[in-house]
């Protein structure tokens, strides 16, 4: 079967080679627009298709589609036009998902309905680097709370890639092609649907490179920013009768040399399987879902492939392995909703150097986290107020296997880390609860009223337990401090609350929202305290003052808003803005990695099959930034983007220019330079991309 795959993918690479020649250009336009709010119904939607609608109820999502979208590297970056999100960018295919101030593993992230962490000990896979552009039809996140339904770990919230299915109604064929100026940048795809009557079958294939280097606004080279990525795969539907459904899934995605300059190494490799089969039942009583799906990485990253190192004996390759399982049974009943989850996953990572065949640390063996989980949630309308009330119970549990260092035997301080790691009990069992009550109130045809309030419950990352020995594979965080894991962390335990209110009427339409929440024994960094780790950190990894993951205590609050005003029946303005404070409440300091005051406004113009947009984006300076772990301030900005664009029943054909202005400047969010001898200085926070002119042709027949 492996050796069927690797033939597969030799043929499909080569071939996407000989496409890249005869395919240019690009594929997407701007993030936010074109609206047409007039229709409330059911659920509040953000699509950015070329159009916003709204709808309204208890349960609300921000919907971003790849269609108009500036082109990128990455599927995450369509996050930045969904108010309250952002993303935590440590290479182009290396980019994390942030929304609120929370990020990574807080957020309850689905690709193609299946929740499945990567094989990355410093998240290089991230769960959205596993979509591709054009298969991809939104990324839909739960705007606020999030209700228990929608994901296990929803503390930070919840967000799910929507996917083409395959069709059993229609035939019908897509070919994409794009290029960017700036680092060389192609994308190109194709997928086609096979309708057999009750049956269908959709192929699908797309390549993402990144070939040369990517300059700022002053002209100065990013190094390393190259990347290489195929994805291929197939799904199967079959309508047995007319109220029961099966679909089969397989994906392969095949990661290739990938700059990460904001982490110690780069991506050598990433190769990954995926099966999903899933079934849908129409009953009497209501609707029955199921899943279950199966997923295994192969992960080889290195400090020397993109990237000068100072001598061979410094060399070092990361080969990390993971498999998953995600699965889940769920029923729709009126106002009522039930379902189980079951997640597991396994963990191997070993480090050697390949200059030195006795230089071996195994640094996470046989990790291995469960999760299983019961919820219910009931909806419920009393003449003008919708509520709903949800309730999920968690069993987290969590071990790991001996760890081993080849330097042990010589290096007394070594030998005391890995036998206190290996002589403790290193297996967890934790109970955690999530609780959600939401309210909406229809006060007139124009005005809603929202409230929320929860208590989640998150489990501590792999990482931050089994972290074992000064090192840096920290899950992304990308702060360039050394860490030692805690085996013994509390769950996470937050308190949120939000309030809001939806106006709409024939031309304006604005909707703002404040949140606020503490979360006891929020998991960060301290001060290490114990001189023999001390040591060691200071020796292998040159950080006199090494933290380790501990239980603290935090609160975020903040505010985010998004308006449209219609100027003209072909013109229109919108905005939309965010603003997140995080603190430690146990001690005086500020969370590490959040945005500052940022946003977008955009003019958008559209007359019939032609639309063109003009848009600002920027963020105000972040000062308040981690002491702890010695976070750098940022100066705000503002870059211009435009473009154009015509569509027809075949054809979408764009161009644009981001960053219109070349402005030389810096995202907060973006990771610290980590390469010696380039020409962005090592230390300094990676700078925006300069001018980029793009193009894009999608063909649908």
């Amino acid at each position: 079967m492996q050796n069927l795959v690797t033939n597969v993918q030799g043929i499909i690479n080569m071939r996407l080679n000989h496409l890249s020649v005869l395919l240019f250009s690009m594929y997407a336009v701007s993030n936010y627009s074109w609206a047409d709010t007039s229709s409330k119904e059911v659920h509040e939607v953000i699509k950015v298709r070329g159009q916003v609608s709204k709808r309204v109820d208890v349960n609300e999502s921000a919907m971003a589609t790849p269609n108009y979208a500036i082109p990128s590297s990455d599927l995450t970056d369509l996050l930045k036009s969904i108010p309250g999100a952002n993303i935590n960018a440590n290479g182009p295919v290396s980019k994390i998902a942030q929304y609120r101030g929370l990020y990574g593993d807080h957020i309850a992230t689905e690709v193609d309905g299946l929740a499945l962490s990567g094989a990355g000990p410093n998240a290089m896979d991230t769960p959205l680097s596993y979509a591709g552009t054009l298969m991809t039809e939104s990324l839909e996140m739960t705007r606020g709370i999030a209700p228990v339904s929608s994901g296990v770990d929803t503390i930070g919230g919840s967000l799910k890639v929507n996917t083409v299915e395959a069709d059993t109604e229609q035939n019908f064929n897509h070919i994409l092609s794009q290029y960017t100026d700036n680092g060389k940048q192609t994308q190109l795809g194709a997928l086609t649907n096979l309708a057999f009557t009750d049956q269908a079958l959709l192929l699908h294939i797309e390549q993402s490179k990144g070939t040369d280097t990517v300059e700022d606004g002053q002209g100065r080279k990013i190094v390393p920013s190259v990347y290489d990525k195929q994805k291929f795969g197939a799904k199967y539907v079959n309508q047995f009768t007319e109220n029961h459904q099966l679909m089969v899934n397989f994906q392969a995605i095949n990661t290739g040399d990938s700059a990460s300059p904001a982490l110690p190494m780069d991506i050598d490799f990433i190769d990954t399987d995926r099966l999903k089969i899933a079934g849908l039942s129409t009953l009497e009583w209501g609707e029955m879902n199921w899943h279950i799906g199966w997923q295994n990485a192969r992960h080889g990253m290195s400090n020397s492939l993109l990237r000068p190192v100072m001598s061979p004996m410094m060399a070092r390759f990361n080969r990390a392995d993971s498999t998953g399982i995600d699965a889940s049974l769920s029923f729709n009943m009126d106002e009522w909703q039930f379902g189980i989850d079951y997640q597991q996953s396994l963990h191997d990572s070993r480090i050697t150097n390949p200059n030195n065949s006795m230089m071996v640390v195994n640094n996470f063996t046989e990790v291995e986290q469960q999760t299983i989980s019961i919820f219910s949630q009931w909806s419920t309308q009393v003449d003008e107020q919708n509520w709903q009330l949800g309730a999920r119970v968690k069993q987290y549990s969590n071990d790991a296997g001996e760890v081993s260092h080849s330097m042990a035997m010589m290096m007394p301080n070594i030998k005391y880390l890995q036998d206190k790691f290996n002589q403790q009990n290193r297996s967890t069992n934790q109970l955690g609860i999530d609780l959600v009550a939401q309210w909406i109130m229809e006060q007139n045809q124009n005005l809603d009223w929202r409230a929320s309030l929860a208590h989640k419950q998150s489990s501590p990352s792999y990482q931050q337990r089994y972290l074992w020995v000064p090192m840096q594979a920290t899950g992304g965080l990308a702060d360039g401090r050394t860490y030692v894991g805690n085996v013994n962390l509390d769950l996470e335990t937050a308190l949120q609350a939000e309030l809001g209110f939806d106006y709409q009427d024939r031309k304006l339409s604005v909707s703002p929202r404040v949140f606020w929440q503490k979360i006891n024994d929020y998991v960060q960094g301290v001060p290490l305290t114990d001189p023999k780790t001390k040591m060691v950190a200071a020796m292998m990894m040159g950080d006199e003052n090494p933290l380790m993951f501990a239980n603290t205590d935090a609160k975020l609050y903040g505010m985010d808003i998004e308006a449209s005003y219609q100027l003209h029946p072909q013109l229109q303005l919108s905005m939309l803005a965010s603003y997140t404070r995080g603190e430690r409440t146990d001690t005086d300091d500020n969370l590490y990695r959040l945005a500052p005051l940022s946003g977008q406004m955009s003019l958008n113009w559209q007359q019939q099959d032609w639309r063109a947009q003009l848009i600002w984006r920027g963020a105000d300076k972040q000062d308040k930034v981690s002491a702890v772990q010695k976070e750098q301030t940022t100066a705000g900005y503002g870059v211009v983007d435009v473009l154009a664009a015509y569509e027809n029943d075949n054809w979408l054909v764009k161009a644009g220019v981001s960053n219109l202005l070349d402005k030389a400047y810096h995202d907060h969010l973006a990771g610290i330079n980590r390469v010696k001898g380039q020409e962005v200085p090592e230390g300094e926070r990676i700078p925006g991309y300069g001018r980029q002119l793009w193009v894009s042709v999608l063909f649908s027949f």
